[in-house]
C-alpha cells in the first residue's frame, strides 16, 4: 500500500490508517513503519507475549525497559504455583534477558 503514495502523501495516509486500525493490530504496523517508540508504548501496556515478539528490535533501543518488563513479569508469575511448562518459559525469558545490554548484570543481581 505504501508504494501507491509519495513519501509525503504516505505520512498523511498513514495517520488515517492508524486512526482506523484497532489497537491490537497497531503493533505490526508500527513495527513495519519502524515507529519503535509507539510500538514500545503498546508493548508496555500489553502481555509478555507481545514483548517477546518484538524484543529483538526493542531490546536494542530500550534495553533497560525490556529487561525491566521481563523482571516484572517473572516476579509477578514466580509467586504462583508453576508447572514444567512455566519453568521452561521462565528459562526462555532469562535467556532472552541475557541478550540485552545490562541483562547479564541484572541476572547476577537476582
Amino acid at each position: 500500500m505504501k508504494k501507491l503514495y509519495s513519501e509525503s502523501e504516505w505520512l498523511s495516509e498513514r495517520k488515517k490508517i492508524f486512526k482506523e486500525t484497532s489497537e491490537r493490530n497497531l503493533p505490526e504496523i508500527y513495527y513495519e513503519e519502524k515507529l519503535y517508540d509507539r510500538l514500545m508504548r503498546i508493548v508496555k501496556k500489553s502481555s509478555v507475549n507481545l514483548l517477546m515478539k518484538y524484543d529483538n528490535v526493542l531490546g536494542k533501543l530500550y534495553p533497560q525497559e525490556v529487561i525491566g518488563m521481563y523482571e516484572k513479569y517473572l516476579n509477578e508469575t514466580a509467586v504462583q504455583t508453576a508447572d514444567r511448562k512455566t519453568y521452561q518459559e521462565w528459562v526462555s525469558i532469562l535467556n532472552r534477558m541475557k541478550k540485552f545490554t545490562g541483562g547479564e548484570i541484572e541476572l547476577k543481581k537476582a
